[in-house]
């Protein structure tokens, strides 16, 4: 991870996930008392969204008939980002493996003779710690040497500041208020 050292920022690292991090803003954005006091303010809106509006019967019927979906379990990424790596050396990030296990389990059901194509949407370096945890028992894994470029390398060994958080929006809220009213001090 990469922080910006300006005076005026303040990053905060929160311990969990992506989603975990979008739920605190929300909690933050809701909260009217925040939202009053810190008079918060945001350049990406993070909105729940119930679907794409009402679609009609025939195009959603054909659309299941042309599309299908699947989902993995964690423990199914590990294993394949394991079975990957000791099969052909390569490390695979989290949501290709998603895309590599769907199709597999599309082309046991069709069949072989069908071509398909998973293509990767991201980086292993994104998703450190569930690389690190699938490959924890391969002696010749190196996370340095195999995953990170040396420009990525050269951004993990750069000064950082950064505060630890707790998964909590509440935990926030305090670090933030104390935050502003330092600033404005």
């Amino acid at each position: 991870m990469t922080t910006v050292l300006d005076d005026n920022v303040h990053n905060l690292a929160v311990v969990g996930t992506f989603d975990d991090c979008q739920n605190i803003v929300k909690a933050l954005f809701n909260d009217p008392y925040t939202n009053q006091t810190l008079k918060l303010g945001s350049f990406q809106t993070l909105k729940e969204t119930d679907g794409f509006g009402p679609i009609p019967k025939a195009i959603l019927e054909d659309g299941r008939r042309t599309f299908e979906s699947d989902r993995v379990s964690d423990q199914e990424t590990l294993e394949t980002i394991k079975f990957c790596y000791k099969e052909f050396g390569y490390v695979l990030d989290p949501y290709t493996v998603v895309g590599i296990t769907a199709a597999k389990r599309f082309i046991s059901r069709a069949g072989s003779h069908m071509p398909h194509i998973s293509l990767s949407t991201a980086h292993p370096t994104k998703f450190s710690q569930a690389v690190q945890l699938a490959l924890e028992d391969e002696g010749s894994f190196d996370f340095d040497k195999s995953v990170l470029s040396p420009e990525l390398h050269h951004l993990s060994q750069m000064e950082k500041r950064v505060i630890m958080v707790e998964n909590s929006w509440e935990i926030v809220k305090e670090i933030i208020k104390k935050q502003v009213t330092e600033d404005r001090e």
